[in-house]
């Protein structure tokens, strides 16, 4: 018998796994290496490391164009903040690519490492269709909603599943999707060189990361979203959401 009924797995997470360890034996790596060593690590879970679902789900990040971005630049636009969400990360695209190669101050290392960076992000974009297209026929299908990431999707199908007989299971790295936990849906961390797999529960996750104050106000996720908002915690460039000149009461 399985230990879960579903495994949400953070597709995002898993290509850039692949993709950075192919990449750094082979820097002409294909879509092809980067789709069979994925195959291989979904494989893996239930082969090696002992984590058997019922069913695996990809999860995806979608952008949505009418929002011009993600469900919280829509927001914190309409709020008229001043912020630019994820607008610290810089992507490498052919447009961009032939702007730096054109450039008379680019150096020859300069763009040699602008070609390396077009080139990953190609194949992982290439490869994430493949895997996107092509699992489903297998029976591992790709969940997205325009305008969601990983952890709102994960978030909410973790309360969908709070009266399931039987658990689900968050499988990523990425630290913030503890947040993301409910009592019906565990996360388990794959390990990372020398760190062993660590499977944590949603009463783990709770007393772990919401301070004392907001025991019994707040869940993981409404806390991580708050925090997030107003810097605390987070890496995504959300420092602020209110428009200048507005003011509100303390938290």
């Amino acid at each position: 018998m399985n230990q879960f009924h579903l495994g949400y797995v953070d597709l995002s997470w898993i290509l850039s796994r692949n993709c950075f360890a192919i990449s750094s034996r082979n820097d002409n790596f294909t879509s092809a290496d980067v789709v069979t060593m994925t195959i291989q690590t979904l494989a893996k879970f239930s082969n090696s490391l002992g984590l058997t679902c019922d069913k695996l789900l990809l999860f995806r990040d979608t952008w949505d164009s009418s929002m011009k971005g993600y469900i919280r630049t829509h927001m914190l636009r309409e709020a008229g903040a001043p912020v630019d969400y994820k607008g610290d990360r810089k992507y490498m695209t052919k447009w961009r690519f032939e702007e730096i190669k054109n450039d008379p101050n680019s150096t020859e290392e300069d763009i040699k490492k602008a070609e390396k960076e077009l080139h990953f992000n190609e194949v992982k974009n290439e490869s994430k269709n493949i895997l996107i297209n092509e699992l489903g026929k297998f029976g591992i299908s790709t969940i997205s909603v325009p305008g969601y990431e990983f952890d709102d999707l994960a978030t909410i199908a973790s309360h969908l599943l709070y009266n399931a007989e039987k658990p689900s299971v968050i499988i990523s790295r990425d630290s913030d999707l503890l947040y993301s936990t409910s009592p019906s849906c565990y996360v388990w961390q794959p390990p990372l060189s020398n760190k062993p797999p660590r499977l944590v529960s949603y009463e783990e996750a709770y007393n772990e990361l919401l301070p004392d104050r907001f025991k019994g106000k707040l869940q993981l996720y409404q806390y991580f979203g708050l925090s997030n908002a107003t810097g605390a915690i987070g890496h995504n460039n959300m420092s602020r959401t209110l428009a200048e000149g507005k003011k509100v009461d303390d938290a």
